[in-house]
């Protein structure tokens, strides 16, 4: 007899299965061993014990497509199975305790299975009455030589991905009094309002990616096509020069970036995550001031193209520096993909209202950076002050 399982991926932090084979229903202590197939596939030696019900993992995923298969000689054999609680008048249902290694608990339950059928066990009937396992708080370090090198590589991504955003309004001001005064305010604001987009929107892809190959090609590209965009706006005289440079491949290099050390950082600390990602988020402030003054001093000294390549040669020393400190901790194992994974959350009235809060947060968020410098100028302030307004707010964040 063989448990039929679709997809057997060791996933962590979810619930789990457990089999137990035992001859005939009717014999309540007599345990044949363990199949051989089972200690060989799943790989968790010290679960093994072929004297006692055989506990053996696979990934809760593989529940909705579970089913048992008689034995070739046709007995009546019955399994075990340890997992989630399995709703059924005929079969008895017990709580025991999982694996302490892995702070799992699971639920038995018993059914039959006859020598020419094959059965499947429903459990969507019972999914929503499942919470996940918390995650194991010992196997993230929450510290260390290794752990702190990535929340600096962190800082060092949100000064060089957020940094520049949190300028748009001097770039705003620049291109609309000098470079690109032909255009109106409305058309050099999408410049801005696509680099954000890029920013945000690449996380639908490069969070997959992260998921399924970590962070050390999506460091390598971002940083690439982050540095060539900074260059590339050096060189630009035409509206849609600087939009592909700036708007695009900049700000798709930058969100590569970001959330290949969102996702990294994260396998890293549990207890300390809050305190990690604020120490990281304040690299977005320190750009915000430290990016603006220096475009403000060196345009009218050096001139707006030598002003970008300056900041974009200083970006890629950061970025360097970034590829060598940002790793992720965990294995990464590459997984299909599945548009269901990106509509399943929505189900949770929590999740869905949270992102639309924060949709509509962001909305508003980045509007008094693209035109403060403009606004104050338009009231009468000068020149020279209202472009330390940008850091001035960024220093207060």
């Amino acid at each position: 007899m063989k448990p039929l399982l679709r997809d057997t991926d060791f996933v962590s932090q979810v619930s789990w299965f457990s089999f137990v084979q035992r001859s005939k229903p009717d014999a309540e202590d007599s345990l044949n061993p363990a199949p051989d197939h089972f200690s060989s596939d799943m790989g968790f030696p010290d679960q093994m014990d072929t004297r006692k019900p055989l506990k053996t993992v696979v990934p809760a995923q593989s529940y909705e497509t579970l089913s048992t298969e008689a034995s070739p000689t046709g007995t009546h054999d019955s399994y075990f199975l340890t997992s989630v609680p399995w709703s059924h008048s005929a079969d008895m249902v017990s709580v025991v305790p999982g694996n302490p290694k892995y702070g799992f608990v699971g639920i038995t339950a018993s059914m039959q299975v006859d020598g020419a059928t094959n059965s499947s066990i429903d459990v969507e009937k019972v999914k929503e009455d499942v919470k996940p396992a918390l995650p194991d708080s010992t196997q993230f370090p929450d510290g260390g030589l290794d752990a702190w090198l990535v929340t600096l590589g962190a800082w060092l991504v949100f000064f060089v991905c957020w940094g520049p955003i949190n300028t748009i309004g001097i770039f705003q001001e620049y291109y609309q009094q000098e470079l690109l005064s032909t255009y109106s305010p409305s058309a050099i604001a999408w410049i801005s309002s696509a680099k954000l987009f890029m920013m945000y929107a690449g996380g639908a892809v490069f969070g997959k990616l992260f998921d399924s190959y970590g962070p050390r090609w999506l460091l390598l590209v971002g940083s690439a096509m982050h540095v060539y965009g900074w260059m590339m706006t050096s060189i630009s005289t035409q509206y849609y020069q600087i939009f592909l440079s700036q708007a695009i491949c900049s700000a798709v290099g930058a969100s590569c970036i970001y959330y290949a050390c969102a996702g990294s950082i994260t396998t890293w600390f549990l207890k300390k995550r809050s305190t990690a990602f604020g120490i990281a988020a304040s690299g977005s402030s320190f750009g915000g001031i430290i990016l603006p003054i220096m475009a403000v001093r060196l345009i009218p000294r050096v001139g707006f193209p030598w002003t970008m390549r300056i900041i974009g040669f200083m970006i890629l020393g950061m970025v360097i520096v970034i590829n060598f400190t940002v790793k992720s901790r965990i294995t990464h194992t590459p997984k299909p993909f599945r548009i269901a994974e990106y509509v399943q959350p929505f189900k949770e009235p929590s999740f869905t209202f949270l992102a639309l809060s924060m949709t509509m947060f962001v909305f508003g968020l980045f509007l008094p950076f693209n035109f403060l410098v403009l606004q104050a100028q338009s009231k009468g302030m000068s020149r020279s002050l209202s472009e330390y307004l940008v850091p001035i707010l960024n220093a207060a964040r």
